[in-house]
């Protein structure tokens, strides 16, 4: 009996030490790694869970921005010549006076903008909560989009459920089919009813996706896309009161912009192509449909990067327009009209020819401008900044994250001249995760419970009470 206890004591100890020993060479690790072990944990090991969290906007100042300084003083010389324009237009001195003394319009509403937005902003939160059970297929999202004052509080709701293995979409619309039902049996369209909505693929473009060879396939499509993020942007940080609360033992703050994030998606999806190719059909996917899951995963990439060149040509591009713009002997070249013009001079005597080949290159002068300006709004999406701190447990779990959005320095600037001072618009975000072997889902659908809307964007003939609406009406002008 001795002995048993003994042997008990000693494995005890053992297990203590490896654990111990696990630890330390978690903390040990490089930022990045932690970062992203926990990422592919989500879906490799730690892929059952609920979680909840809260999403909301705050208005920050902060008088050492140099950038948004910047944008404030534009503002103030800007003023400060429209004053001096109005009252050089002024012979009246009454009048003068009143310019000098009284606030403009602009200031006004700047007072209102800085008086209420952030109040109006501090009002509106959206809380979120859902479940996540990937061996299963089954991803739930609730948001709660919130509108709370001392006297007033407005909430609504919208449930969601991916189902994967089934190939449907669940949503739980009562906040907006409480008002539009009666509007749908008004025009004969039965109503919703208190009931789950849902869209779902059929049978046979469910038996065209390769879903298990791609599950299989993500864990290491998403090592490989995490790999290309910059390890100076991870570093160790000391615990706060809110990894704390979460039992978080690491945490780690990344700093990157939304394009960062677009190559480790155009990376991880160019190594789950990769995958997939070198595994082939094995889930009982037809040959030529596994072939066309693979070319549309070309397709998508190829889409992916002829958009990335064209956002790196798009400076460069314009930088070599306004070289060529002289010629070599210093002159100024013609501009693109002049030479459509003198070209038209010099190969058409029909001047009305010539005159619908100017409507064409204007027309195509303004679809090349119209292009280049959604690039560069693209590009400059693109350069969001997001600071974000990820808390780990002793397993390497991710158990919590805090996530602020940083608009980018164009839209920081617009941002300070509204409001004429040196404040910027953040997007925070907090949530906290709980594993569970049976995640909790609030949206369960079953035969009663559920509208299909699948028939509508298919073919709102076949839907049948569309059908039977179509028979009522039949058999009415029989009768008559």
């Amino acid at each position: 009996m001795m002995k048993i206890a003994q042997l008990k004591w000693c494995a005890m100890m053992v297990a203590s030490l490896l654990a111990s020993a696990c630890s330390s060479v978690a903390k040990e690790a490089p930022a990045n790694e932690l970062f992203s072990q926990a990422m592919v944990r989500q879906v490799s090991h730690d892929n059952r869970y609920n979680f909840t969290g809260k999403a909301y906007f705050a208005l920050e100042e902060d008088a050492n921005d140099e950038n948004l300084n910047a944008g404030v003083n534009e503002l103030k010389l800007n003023e400060a010549v429209n004053l001096l324009t109005a009252v050089a237009s002024q012979s009246d001195s009454e009048k003068v006076q009143n310019l000098l003394n009284q606030p403009s319009k602009d200031e006004k509403m700047r007072h209102i903008l800085n008086k209420y937005g952030e109040r109006w902003l501090g009002a509106f939160a959206v809380p979120y909560s859902g479940a996540v059970d990937l061996p299963n297929g089954r991803v739930e999202l609730v948001p709660e989009f919130q509108m709370k004052t001392r006297l007033s509080s407005s909430t609504t709701k919208l449930p969601m459920l991916v189902d994967l293995k089934e190939g449907a979409v669940y949503a739980d619309p009562e906040a907006l089919t409480f008002w539009i039902d009666p509007i749908l049996e008004a025009v004969d369209i039965p109503a919703v009813d208190n009931r789950l909505v849902v869209l779902k693929l059929s049978a046979e473009q469910k038996n065209r996706m390769p879903l298990e060879n791609i599950y299989k396939a993500m864990p290491t499509a998403m090592q490989r896309g995490y790999a290309t993020l910059p390890a100076q942007a991870f570093t160790k940080m000391e615990m706060d009161e809110f990894g704390k609360q979460a039992k978080a033992v690491q945490r780690i703050r990344s700093n990157l912009n939304l394009n960062d994030y677009v190559k480790v998606g155009e990376t991880s999806l160019q190594a789950l192509r990769d995958e997939l190719a070198q595994q082939g059909s094995q889930s009982g996917v037809s040959a030529e449909d596994y072939q066309k899951t693979l070319n549309f995963l070309d397709e998508m990439l190829k889409h992916e990067r002829e958009l990335t060149e064209k956002l790196a040509k798009l400076k460069s591009d314009s930088t070599s327009k306004t070289r060529d713009d002289a010629q070599s002997d210093g002159s100024q070249k013609p501009s693109l009209a002049e030479q459509i013009a003198n070209a038209d001079k010099r190969k058409h005597d029909n001047e009305a020819f010539a005159s619908v080949e100017t409507i064409m290159s204007d027309v195509e002068k303004a679809e090349a401008k119209a292009n280049d300006k959604t690039l560069e709004f693209v590009k400059t999406l693109r350069s969001i900044r997001v600071v974000e701190d990820v808390y780990l447990d002793r397993k390497g779990r991710l158990v919590a994250k805090r996530s602020k959005m940083m608009l980018p320095a164009e839209w920081d600037k617009d941002v300070a001249k509204l409001l004429g001072k040196p404040k910027s618009l953040r997007l925070y975000a907090d949530s906290q995760i709980v594993y569970s072997r049976q995640p909790v889902f609030t949206v369960v659908p079953n035969e009663n419970n559920v509208f299909d809307l699948t028939c509508v964007l298919r073919d709102i003939k076949q839907c049948e009470w569309a059908k039977a609406k179509e028979q009522e009406a039949l058999k009415r002008e029989l009768s008559n």
